[in-house]
């Protein structure tokens, strides 16, 4: 299955949720925002399946000073 994330497409073999893939990506999913297709996708419903070209984006909060 192939999709795109934060701009580069990838595949994977098998579909996966929102919470798996933020999982292989090592990516605390507390720390962002997950879009799929433009649309904010609520941190409740991050068990949502992934589908064939998704356009996803993960935008990761830092903190500085």
């Amino acid at each position: 299955m192939n999709y795109i994330l934060n701009g580069e497409s990838q595949t994977i073999k098998e579909e996966v949720d929102i919470y798996e893939l933020l999982e292989n990506f090592n990516i605390d999913g507390k720390s962002c925002i997950v879009l799929m297709d433009d649309e904010i996708i609520p941190k409740n419903e991050y068990s949502k399946k992934i589908y064939e070209n998704a356009n996803i984006e993960i935008l990761r909060f830092v903190s500085g000073g």
